[in-house]
């Protein structure tokens, strides 16, 4: 007896939901009466209707192939694919470029290391150069200087 009078979960009691039954329900169509004249009207709003669809789809086309065109749109994706094989290709070139010079770079930074060798030797050289033509001249300017500063001493008659 208990276990009747307990509730639910929810709240509600088990014996007190009504459930509708399929003989309660009477559609409000079944009540009226069928008349031409309701058939009329229902096939001219029918009929309207699907016309007014039609026009505006219609309407709706017209106004797509306005603005784009599929002609227009098949010829700019050629375009992009022409303008992405070329540059495809010349990343490609761009690849085989930077590979070769890659591979040249040891050769050039030999030769860069022999240009600085030969540019070191040539300034050692130069200097020498320039000492040595520096000790020339002064060499010469002593050897002018000690005929005309120190007179030369002439013994006479000492034998």
């Amino acid at each position: 007896m208990e276990f009747q009078s307990r509730r639910s979960r929810r709240g509600r009691g088990r014996h007190n939901q009504v459930l509708p039954q399929v003989h309660d329900y009477t559609p409000p169509q079944a009540c009226k009466p069928w008349s031409f004249l309701s058939g009329v009207y229902s096939l001219l709003i029918m009929s309207s209707m699907s016309v007014l669809i039609y026009m505006m789809l219609d309407y709706h086309c017209e106004t797509c192939r306005t603005h784009s065109n599929i002609n227009d749109i098949t010829k700019n994706i050629d375009n992009i694919a022409k303008n992405l094989s070329t540059i495809k290709d010349n990343y490609y070139d761009l690849e085989t470029k930077i590979s070769k010079l890659s591979r040249d770079l040891p050769k050039i930074e030999g030769q860069v290391e022999v240009l600085e060798a030969l540019t070191h030797s040539i300034e050692k050289r130069h200097a020498v150069d320039q000492l040595t033509s520096f000790c020339h001249m002064e060499n010469e300017r002593n050897n002018s200087m000690d005929d005309v500063l120190i007179p030369k001493v002439i013994s006479v008659g000492s034998d």
